[in-house]
């Protein structure tokens, strides 16, 4: 595995991964349109490798990509490592282009500007040299000189260097904002990606004449979405190459058949829950924003995302269906819109970034607080007006007691933290004991198909909640 390889942070649910797709999918339409002159079976994309990822015909190079998904970073300032890497690729390989993919416009994209930031940095050094320089001469000491002189040659190898990158700022010319949609837009947001992919899968279908799969592109979506989260999986693991054939991205649009299963609606579910620009989130929702110095790599909602992206749809299932447990479910008829309802899912993450203090615990199949022998699970029940409050209760109830896979999952939980809901114990027959047994709480599991549950469980507000689990 490369020393620059960061796969382990890809996945095929988030822009990076989506991105390779995109560009998998534009190098297919080009090959099927021109047959006799690109063979999609030469074609490989090389995953964070030498580059986040490259284009490679046979042996051969043909471009690299760097691709960025911070959205607070419009400016060139926040580029200049991406823009020396990128250029450092097209020294080593010169008939390759070289990509930059940005989730924002770059408002001061040129060369113009690239020389202004490193004449800014070579005026900031040497004005600090002159200042050491008077210091120096006020000085008698040996050794305070000798420290002076050692930080001003350091203080000159800064110059030097950036004195070279203002001299190469031809080089912005060589590096291509790779453009979207029919405005050649110099960027693409997290919305617009799954956009153009579908677009790029509709022409594949249409030009191929596979029109009774236009009904079903968001199938094949997903299941592009799936074989890119799969690789990058195996590609950590070190199970597979640095690379994979274009031809499999082909071989999945020209299956027989595309399924509507069950695993295909936890991984649209997924897609959403994991789509997140957590720093959009951060800066448009958290409450803590204004006064927030934690990196965005650190922060609650990012260790969740991550392990929302790592875990499998088994897994996955059991922390959306507490995430919604008042969503009825049948079997694995899911509704994907009851399940990720915007408003839902901003105050799931309120709640985790910045309502309650306390450490989150995360497994496999919980996500979760802990205090004084309760379970307190996150939900996404978010406002509900004071005139349904009551019906909306009665409703949730119900699904709560029907969702038989919940049940059997919440022996040890206690409460659902809504945004303004309170209720009275939720469920009927459990017994409500303070001990229980482990044996006795496995027959009855199995001769009333629920569990023997420890506690009542109940709807409590964030407010309480809040109050409960911040005051230690």
């Amino acid at each position: 595995m490369s020393v620059c390889d960061a796969s382990s942070s890809w996945s095929g649910y988030q822009y990076q991964g989506k991105i390779t797709i995109y560009i998998a999918l534009q190098l297919i339409n080009k090959c099927v349109k021109n047959p006799s002159g690109m063979n999609v079976g030469k074609y490989f994309i090389e995953v964070e490798h030498r580059e986040d990822l490259a284009i490679k015909k046979e042996n051969e190079y043909i471009s690299f990509h760097q691709v960025k998904a911070r959205k607070s970073d419009i400016y060139m300032n926040n580029y200049l490592e991406a823009i020396d890497k990128l250029y450092d690729e097209k020294i080593k390989s010169p008939n390759a282009d070289i990509f930059l993919h940005t989730i924002v416009n770059i408002k001061d994209w040129s060369e113009e500007k690239y020389k202004d930031l490193y004449k800014s940095k070579v005026d900031k050094d040497m004005a600090a040299i002159n200042l050491i320089e008077e210091e120096k001469s006020k000085l008698t000491d040996a050794k305070a000189i000798k420290e002076n002189n050692e930080k001003i040659d350091k203080i000159k190898d800064a110059i030097k260097y950036n004195q070279s990158k203002y001299d190469e700022s031809n080089k912005i010319n060589s590096i291509i904002l790779r453009k979207y949609g029919a405005k050649d837009d110099k960027f693409c947001t997290l919305g617009g990606i799954k956009v153009y992919i579908e677009n790029e899968i509709k022409e594949y279908l249409s030009y191929t004449n596979q029109d009774e799969k236009l009904g079903n592109i968001d199938v094949a979506y997903n299941k592009l979405i799936c074989y890119m989260d799969e690789y990058i999986k195996k590609r950590h693991a070190g199970e597979v190459k640095e690379y994979f054939a274009v031809k499999e991205i082909k071989d999945i649009l020209d299956m027989s058949y595309l399924d509507r299963d069950r695993l295909f609606h936890l991984s649209k579910i997924k897609d959403i829950y994991c789509s997140i620009s957590i720093e959009n989130y951060c800066s448009n929702f958290c409450h803590k924003r204004e006064k927030c110095n934690v990196e965005y790599y650190e922060c609650r909602i990012y260790e969740l995302i991550e392990h929302l992206v790592n875990i499998d749809l088994d897994d996955l299932e059991k922390i959306i269906m507490k995430f919604n447990p008042h969503v009825l479910i049948k079997d694995w008829e899911y509704d994907v819109r009851s399940f990720v309802e915007e408003d839902g899912v901003h105050f799931l993450y309120q709640t985790i970034i910045s309502h309650i203090d306390k450490e989150l615990f995360i497994s496999n199949d919980a996500i979760k607080y802990d205090k004084a022998g309760l379970s307190y699970l996150p939900t996404t029940i978010d406002v509900i007006s004071e005139n349904r409050k009551k019906s909306a209760i009665e409703t949730y109830k119900k699904a709560i007691n029907n969702n038989e896979f919940l049940l059997n999952e919440l022996f040890e939980d206690n409460v659902f933290i809504t945004e303004n809901l309170v209720s009275e114990n939720i469920l009927e027959s459990i017994n409500d004991v303070d001990e229980v047994d482990d044996i006795l709480a496995k027959e009855q599991e199995e001769y009333n198909y629920k569990s023997y549950l420890v506690n009542q469980i109940c709807f409590k507000n964030i407010e309480k909640v809040r109050e409960e689990l911040n005051n230690d």
